[in-house]
């Protein structure tokens, strides 16, 4: 992700929302995911023991949202690169269902 700095002809129509006095730019789609498969996916993070389907879920995540391909074992980096992506997507989840509660 970036800024989009050299694209500048690209603009995006958005409609300005106010949540609790602060302005927000919603995004106009919603997240890919949803919030069963996030929440499995925390709850396979923060378990130490890794089963099967747990590593089946994790590497199917990071593939189809993030296009990254884990060949064989996902380490301590891989794992916390995706933790960082779980936390971000529970983040555009919250964002996401807060601007459309109305």
């Amino acid at each position: 992700m970036g800024c989009n700095c050299k694209n500048k002809s690209q603009r995006v129509e958005t409609k300005i929302k106010t949540i609790d006095n602060v302005m927000v730019i919603p995004n106009q789609t919603p997240p890919p995911y949803t919030w069963e498969e996030i929440m499995e996916l925390k709850h396979f993070i923060d378990n130490r023991i890794q089963t099967e389907q747990s590593k089946n879920r994790i590497y199917e995540f990071n593939k189809n949202y993030f296009g990254e391909l884990i060949e064989g074992y996902c380490d301590i980096l891989c794992m916390n690169r995706t933790k960082e992506r779980v936390e971000l997507a529970i983040q555009r989840l919250t964002e996401w269902d807060e601007l459309n509660k109305n």
